[in-house]
């Protein structure tokens, strides 16, 4: 059972419940016993984490600070949708954890300047079936997007395995990397195997 409830924005857990925002406002529910699923992609994760910790000891002071100082000036949402700012350890790790991602050489040394992002005027993900009328079989996704996105930008794509059609959110937790693209200037692109390789079926048939 789910409580939408009017008190102020919380988050975390008390006497057994949990709260958390959702679609509909802040929410309490009941809450149940943490995991270690230890997947692949979690242990990857925390393997991650962990370099980027070992490489930020190795930086010297003056390099910390650096971080520091940009930390400062940028912001960052919640789970509540409220701004917050990163410390200059976390944004160092944040940072080196995507570069991992995509191959590319940690940062050793000074922060870099703040890139300049253009946004995307529009972005759109369908998926196509073997069949017109139900019941279908899912056989791919196919992403759209304006403008292109030039090099040296690199574009990560995260996406959740099948969710239920009454699923009304989608956390951070529920997304994989499942590819990612340099430069990414193509008009449309098929996703369905990296989709694949990442959550192991498709969604059952009439899904």
């Amino acid at each position: 059972m789910q409580i939408v409830s009017t008190f102020g924005a919380a988050s975390g857990s008390a006497g057994g419940f949990v709260a958390s925002r959702g679609r509909t406002g802040q929410q309490l529910r009941a809450g149940r016993p943490a995991r270690q699923p230890r997947t692949a992609s979690q242990q990857n994760a925390r393997a991650l984490t962990g370099s980027a910790a070992s490489l930020w000891r190795s930086l010297s002071a003056t390099a910390r600070t650096s971080w520091n100082v940009l930390a400062s000036t940028l912001s960052s949402t919640d789970a509540l949708g409220q701004a917050f700012r990163l410390s200059g350890y976390a944004l160092f790790v944040s940072c080196n954890r995507n570069l991992s991602t995509i191959g590319a050489s940690p940062v050793l040394g000074f922060a870099p300047a703040p890139p300049s992002l253009a946004s995307l005027a529009g972005f759109a993900a369908a998926p196509t079936y073997d069949a017109l009328e139900m019941p279908r079989d899912l056989t791919g996704f196919n992403l759209s997007w304006n403008p292109g996105i030039p090099a040296p930008l690199v574009a990560v794509l995260r996406a959740s395995a099948s969710l239920s059609p009454a699923r009304g959110n989608v956390r951070p937790s529920d997304l994989r990397v499942i590819s990612w693209f340099q430069p990414w200037a193509f008009s449309s692109l098929s996703v369905f195997n990296s989709w694949l390789l990442a959550w192991g079926s498709p969604p059952p048939s009439g899904q």
